[in-house]
C-alpha cells in the first residue's frame, strides 16, 4: 500500500458518517470498489497482526512475506 492508498484509507476510517454519505453520492462505482479493496486489505492486515500476536505469545513466529512457520 503506497502513501496515496494509506491517505485514502485514513480518510475512510476517520470520516464522519455524513462525510462518507456525501463522498459515496459523488463517487463512481470504480472509486467505491477501490475503497472496499482498501478496507479489505486493512482488515486482512489487522487479522494477520492479531494472529501474529497470538502466535508470538506461544513463541511461534511467522514471516509476513511467506507462509513459513518458525
Amino acid at each position: 500500500m503506497d502513501k496515496h492508498d494509506k491517505d485514502n484509507l485514513n480518510f475512510l476510517l476517520n470520516a464522519t458518517p455524513e462525510t462518507i454519505q456525501d463522498w459515496y453520492e459523488q463517487m463512481s462505482d470504480e472509486d467505491i470498489e477501490y475503497a472496499f479493496e482498501l478496507l479489505e486489505a486493512y482488515s486482512q492486515e489487522l487479522l494477520l497482526n492479531e494472529l501474529s500476536a497470538k502466535l508470538a505469545d506461544r513463541n511461534i513466529l511467522i514471516s509476513p512475506f511467506t507462509n513459513t512457520v518458525h
